[in-house]
């Protein structure tokens, strides 16, 4: 094979562009068509066809069509050659600087740093998925501008989560990921925009945050019961119709809690989800107010 020739310069002016030829194994500049690499093993297709209606069907043959990356999956994947492995690294970098171009380098970095998030949250493709709609329109609609890519990143997966009913807090969210809650509420109105752009709906309900909460504090499942039972009554009386669906899990926890005598604090239960005392107390105050609390053991 002969070695790799690059000219720092083209002769039609800048740098060069290279692109891939398969079938021939070279790399070439598209503007002023110099080789600038070849001897390049086949890249084609490994497989024959006997008739037009094969040569169709297999050339259509690839992966599915996803929201993770920004060509949808619509791209050819150079393999990995261990005893060519340098040059099998070089084509492999080339092949993702052509697939990108100028335009679509910011969606690439969010959904890159989506897709890594929400890898380490461990959270399914199905998320992934949704995070990577959403993204879309918030760079398309230039709603990531002036505001750093962590805050739109986990506040599209903070909602991507919802509606594939998995429980997050965004207090949880901030905490982990040392943000200023102001920021991140600004971020989380962003993402409202494209969510109700693709007509999507959360589909968590208030009262599957108790748990949650109930296991952070250490109470009982008598406890975890009651409080999901009165959350349940909260959102059926419409209380929970814009209001914090965690906040009012966490007051209702609270209240039931001291009635079985297994007393925290409103401290201790702002803590557990990084809330405010004052949010704890406020939405306690409503359902005294609203209630007629019965307890039967």
């Amino acid at each position: 094979m002969n070695a790799p020739y690059f000219e720092e310069s083209c002769p039609s002016g800048g740098t060069h562009e290279p692109i891939l030829d398969y079938r021939e194994g070279l790399v070439v500049c598209k503007k002023c068509g110099l080789v600038l690499m070849e001897g390049l093993p086949d890249l084609g297709k490994e497989w024959r066809s006997y008739n037009s209606e094969d040569e169709e069907a297999r050339a259509r043959a690839g992966g599915r069509n996803t929201s993770k990356v920004h060509d949808h999956g619509l791209h050819t994947e150079i393999g990995f050659s261990r005893s060519k492995r340098i040059l099998s690294i070089k084509l492999q970098k080339m092949n993702r600087k052509l697939r990108v171009s100028p335009s679509e380098r910011k969606l690439v970095t969010y959904l890159s740093r989506m897709n890594e998030e929400a890898s380490k949250l461990g959270l399914p493709e199905s998320v992934k998925e949704t995070a990577g709609q959403i993204i879309r329109i918030l760079v398309s609609k230039k709603l990531v501008n002036r505001i750093r890519p962590d805050y739109i990143i986990i506040a599209t997966i903070y909602y991507a989560a919802q509606i594939q009913k998995i429980t997050m807090t965004p207090g949880e969210l901030v905490k982990r990921y040392n943000l200023d809650k102001t920021k991140f509420w600004e971020a989380l109105s962003r993402v409202q925009v494209a969510f109700k752009e693709l007509g999507l709906r959360p589909n968590v309900r208030p009262s599957m945050y108790v748990p949650q909460i109930v296991r952070k504090l250490g109470l009982s499942n008598k406890v975890l019961t009651k409080a999901s039972e009165l959350v349940n009554i909260l959102e059926q009386s419409g209380m929970t119709s814009g209001k914090s669906y965690v906040s009012l899990s966490a007051a209702s926890i609270y209240l039931v809690a001291t009635l079985f005598d297994e007393k925290r604090t409103q401290k201790d239960v702002a803590s557990a989800i990084n809330l405010t005392e004052v949010s704890i107390r406020n939405r306690y105050k409503e359902i005294i107010e609203n209630f007629d609390i019965i307890v039967k053991l």
